[in-house]
């Protein structure tokens, strides 16, 4: 049956028992326990800072000498440098404080700060992680927020009302350059990336002036202008086409599309015109069996005959063409070259 010294803390339960000599009931104990024996106890083994149980701790100054007596102390601290020992059963041990792998001991303080001596995890256990600096108006934040999965890194000038940050989030991630706490600034601009969607965006005044657009179907183009800077421009017509060239270099230039020399062209084809024209397409159309002439009226327009003519004679000169009756505005074609038209086949109108 245990006794009262060998409990390790004292625990009094229920009533007092008799009057002229109390007992007292003690948790752990079977029978209640004298005051006499109650006092003795706590004074042999509850005292205070002096030495006043096995389990308390002796100040004093100096180092500690010879082994502690039956019932006292077994840790000792030294007043005058805060040095704690232990006693062994044989010997008295200095309890060192070491500092580590990205901790230093300053003094009898351990600070943060040093050298990582291994790979380091801090769980957070659900807690946000923050790293920030504050230097008047300026600001910077580190943040990693379990509860949403997110890492803001930001920084901020309230002075300015301005600030720039980078978030990252599960499913999406932002740069953003702009006001703090969104207050309107003169120019703002906005990246947001997710696995499907990358858009850009710059406001000024609040309103929306520029912004691009990419998805898995198209590409959208939000602009209050919008070029295109190459090494050469060359051969830039309207209707044309931006064409790659040279996949090494990355020039590109303005070609005419295929079937076409551009809208402001000719095309010559036997045969009257059918169906619209391409986007790029010549809009004007000549008849090479008879010369008739042909021009587009636009988008959902019809072909309109401007020109007809019965097949073409051919002459050797103009003197010849008159000659045969042609007036002005009549068409022939010079069946050779000459200083009057140029080469053969050319097609001639008699402006006399």
């Amino acid at each position: 049956m245990p006794t009262l010294n060998d409990l390790q803390s004292v625990a009094l339960r229920g009533n007092l028992v008799g009057a002229y000599d109390p007992k007292y009931w003690v948790v752990g104990l079977a029978d209640p326990v004298g005051q006499t024996e109650l006092l003795t106890y706590i004074l042999d083994n509850l005292g205070g800072g002096t030495g006043g149980g096995e389990n308390d701790i002796t100040e004093a100054a100096g180092t500690p000498s010879g082994a502690p007596g039956a019932g006292e102390p077994q840790v000792y601290q030294d007043t005058t440098n805060g040095n704690v020992y232990t006693w062994d059963g044989t010997q008295w041990n200095i309890m060192a404080v070491v500092a580590s792998n990205g901790l230093t001991k300053v003094g009898n303080d351990i600070e943060l700060g040093g050298t990582l001596e291994k790979n380091t995890t801090i769980n957070t256990l659900g807690f946000d992680f923050i790293f920030n600096a504050v230097t008047g108006a300026l600001e910077s934040l580190f943040r990693m927020r379990p509860s949403v999965g997110s890492i803001d890194v930001f920084t901020q000038d309230t002075s300015t009302n301005q600030e720039s940050s980078f978030g990252l989030l599960p499913q999406s991630a932002i740069i953003e350059v702009n006001g703090v706490n969104n207050v309107p600034q003169s120019e703002s601009s906005q990246m947001t990336m997710t696995q499907t969607v990358w858009q850009a965006v710059v406001t000024l005044g609040g309103k929306i002036k520029n912004r691009l657009l990419l998805d898995a179907d198209r590409v959208e183009v939000t602009a209050e202008r919008l070029e295109f800077k190459m090494e050469t421009a060359q051969n830039g017509a309207v209707g044309h086409v931006l064409t790659l060239v040279d996949v090494v270099t990355g020039r590109a230039e303005w070609l005419s599309a295929p079937g076409g020399s551009g809208i402001d062209d000719i095309t010559e084809g036997s045969g009257d015109p059918s169906g619209a024209p391409a986007p790029v397409e010549p809009a004007v159309y000549q008849n090479t069996d008879n010369g008739s002439l042909w021009i587009w009226n636009g988008p959902g327009g019809i072909w309109l005959e401007v020109c007809l003519k019965t097949p073409l004679n051919t002459y050797d000169s103009i003197a010849d063409a008159m000659a045969a009756g042609l007036v002005k505005g009549d068409q022939f074609k010079l069946s050779q070259s000459n200083t009057e038209g140029g080469i053969a086949g050319t097609v001639i109108e008699l402006l006399v």
